[in-house]
């Protein structure tokens, strides 16, 4: 017999650690999601969805006001809130 032991009903099912975004994001209510592209998105986090800071994200848009639940790729950034977002605003001012 093998040295492994064998998970039965009077042993626990190891929980694995949720997964996290590929870049390790982590955001909290207040901060700005920055998407860069042709037509930089900036949004105001209203909501997290993820365990402990991370993905999805609901993002109230700053340009139209629209509000969506957002994944942020791999080039996007979170600016904390109070700090400058190199778009003219400040992180946390809808």
């Amino acid at each position: 017999m093998s040295n492994v032991p064998l998970i039965g009903a009077s042993q626990p099912v190891p929980q694995r650690p949720a997964a996290t975004h590929a870049g390790g994001m982590r955001a909290n209510v207040g901060d700005l999601l920055v998407v860069p592209g042709p037509e930089t998105r900036t949004g105001l986090v209203i909501r997290v969805l993820g365990r402990d800071g991370a993905p999805p994200y609901v993002i109230k848009w700053q340009s139209d006001g629209y509000i969506a639940m957002v994944t942020p790729g791999e080039y996007s950034r979170i600016v904390p809130a109070g700090r400058k977002s190199g778009s003219g605003g400040v992180a946390g001012r809808a």
